[in-house]
């Protein structure tokens, strides 16, 4: 991502303006429309809340981004639905292999491997359905973009974040495996 060089840059339009030429560059052929709604993904739901956050937030802010970005970038955007659920699923299978215990566990056997991946499915499945914050994520999301396409690479995108995120030195994913393993 281009670095920010001046304060100004870190306001909201700002924002805009270098995602947009970021998004030209690296997508000269999407159509304004997908552009606008992936802009908007990336900035998140509070626009006005880029006005009260420090120097050191806004970076940290703009890491996030970037860290979205790559997710949509190299995983889901402009990828058939049904590869990118597989992209979706080898990633979260990786992320659960980083934990020791489901490492081992697998390593048993063939057929726990097969295990494993019936019961990541399992949970992103139970997280699209029961989690707030995902459902939340995915009503935003088609507030702002009518394309089926996009909206299923921004959804994964989103679910492949918050399955990272980490809960006690582990992703999210992994803690909930583990307590359906135990």
């Amino acid at each position: 991502m281009e670095q920010l060089q001046c304060q100004d840059n870190f306001s909201k339009e700002g924002l805009e303006l270098i995602w947009h030429s970021r998004l030209l560059k690296d997508y000269p052929d999407l159509n304004g429309e997908k552009r606008q709604s992936i802009i908007r993904w990336l900035l998140g739901e509070n626009l006005d809340g880029f006005d009260e956050l420090t120097p050191r937030q806004l970076a940290i802010a703009q890491q996030m981004m970037d860290y979205r970005y790559r997710i949509l970038q190299q995983r889901y955007l402009e990828v058939e639905p049904l590869q990118a659920y597989g992209n979706l699923i080898n990633r979260l299978g990786l992320l659960v292999m980083l934990c020791p215990k489901i490492r081992s566990w697998v390593s048993l056997g063939q057929k726990r491997q097969k295990i494993v991946a019936n019961l990541i499915r399992e949970t992103v499945e139970q997280i699209l359905k029961g989690d707030r914050y995902l459902q939340q994520q995915m009503t935003w999301i088609q507030q702002f973009t009518q394309d089926s396409g996009l909206r299923n690479a921004l959804l994964l995108s989103s679910l492949e974040e918050y399955c990272s995120q980490s809960i006690c030195h582990k992703p999210l994913l992994a803690r909930r495996i583990m307590e359906l393993l135990h």
